[in-house]
C-alpha cells in the first residue's frame, strides 16, 4: 500500500506555537506580529547587523521557529500518517520550527489536505495556499450548502463611513511614507515597480519583449495577457487613484434612500464620473501589496 500523508492547514492564530504571539487573541494582531517577525525586509536588516555567522532571533526579534522552518527549507521531517492542527504544533514545538509554514509546505506533496473554504474559494487567500495543487485533484466539500455564502463572502467588500475615513488617514500615511522613503533612497523607490513585474513574470511564460505584461499563473488568464496600466506604476500616482476611488466612495455613501446596481453599472458609474477605467482597479491589490513591501509597512 502506499503511504497517506493528510494534514489539516488552519490561520497563524489557531497553529502559532510562539510563546509572544499565541498571548494575542486578535486575529489581526496575531498576523500582525507574525509578519512583524518573519517579514523579508526584517530578517535581511537583523542578518545584516548580525556581527556573527548566522542570525541571533532573540537579540532581533525574530522568530526563532520560522528561521529553523527555512533552515531546513525541503528536509522538513513529516513522515507519512494523518496528522490535525494540534499534531502539527506537536510535531513543530519537537523539532522548533513553525507549524503554520511548515504545513503550507508539506500542503503541496500530501495525499489529503483539510482546510477551510476559504482556502480554495478566496482568490487572495487562494493564491497563497492552493496554487501548487495538481489539477487532477479531488475536491470535497463538506456541508456543501454553504459555498454560495462563503463565496459571496470572499468577492465582497464592506465598508462604512468610518472605515472610508480610516482609509484615507492611511492614503495620507502611505505618502508621508513615500516622501520619506525618497528622500533617503530615490533609487530603491524608482525600482519598486520593476520588481513588481520581475516578481509576477518570474514564471517565465513571457519574454524579454514582453517584459511590461505580467505572468503571474496566480492572476486569472485574461490580466496576464495585459499590460500594467501606466497610472498606477508609480507610487504617488497609485496612492493618488486609490485616494479619488475613497473620494468617490464617500460621495457615492451621501444618498438618502438605498440604491442598488450591479458590478458593471458601477464600474460605469466609476469611469462617468472620475474618469477611472476598471483595468487599473483590477492591479490594485497585487500594486499595494507591493508597496507595502518597499516602504516595509506590516
Amino acid at each position: 500500500k502506499n503511504p497517506i500523508l493528510g494534514v489539516c492547514l488552519s490561520s497563524r492564530r489557531n497553529m502559532c506555537i510562539h510563546p509572544k504571539v499565541i498571548e494575542e487573541s486578535d486575529k489581526e494582531q496575531v498576523d500582525v506580529l507574525c509578519r512583524r517577525m518573519t517579514a523579508p525586509w526584517v530578517r535581511i536588516k537583523a542578518s545584516e547587523s548580525s556581527e556573527i555567522e548566522g542570525i541571533n532571533t532573540s537579540s532581533h526579534n525574530l522568530c526563532q521557529y520560522y528561521e529553523e522552518y527555512e533552515a531546513r527549507g525541503s528536509d522538513i521531517p513529516v513522515t507519512s500518517g494523518i496528522y490535525n492542527l494540534e499534531d502539527m504544533k506537536k510535531v513543530g514545538q519537537e523539532n522548533g520550527w513553525c507549524p503554520y509554514f511548515a504545513t503550507r509546505h508539506v500542503v503541496r506533496f500530501a495525499s489529503v489536505v483539510v482546510y477551510n473554504y476559504q482556502y480554495m474559494l478566496d482568490p487572495k487567500v487562494a493564491s497563497m495556499v492552493s496554487k501548487e495543487l495538481e489539477k487532477e485533484c479531488i475536491v470535497v466539500f463538506d456541508e456543501a450548502h454553504n459555498i454560495d455564502n462563503v463565496c459571496i463572502e470572499a468577492l465582497s467588500v464592506n465598508f462604512n463611513r468610518r472605515s472610508l475615513e480610516a482609509a484615507s488617514a492611511n492614503v495620507s500615511k502611505l505618502n508621508r511614507l513615500i516622501n520619506s522613503e525618497k528622500a533617503a533612497d530615490q533609487e530603491r523607490l524608482n525600482a519598486e515597480y520593476q520588481a513588481l513585474v520581475e516578481g509576477l513574470t518570474a514564471s517565465g511564460t513571457i519574454d524579454a519583449a514582453s517584459a511590461d505584461i505580467l505572468g503571474n499563473p496566480v492572476l486569472p488568464e485574461d490580466i496576464l495577457e495585459e499590460a500594467v496600466p501606466g497610472n498606477i506604476r508609480k507610487a504617488q500616482h497609485f496612492v493618488k487613484l486609490i485616494d479619488v476611488v475613497i473620494k468617490h466612495l464617500k460621495t457615492r455613501m451621501r444618498v438618502q434612500r438605498v440604491e442598488k446596481e450591479t458590478p458593471i453599472a458601477f464600474l460605469h458609474n466609476l469611469q462617468s464620473n472620475i474618469g477611472i477605467e476598471s483595468k487599473p482597479l483590477r492591479f490594485a491589490y497585487s500594486r499595494l501589496n507591493s508597496l507595502l513591501r518597499t516602504l516595509r509597512v506590516v
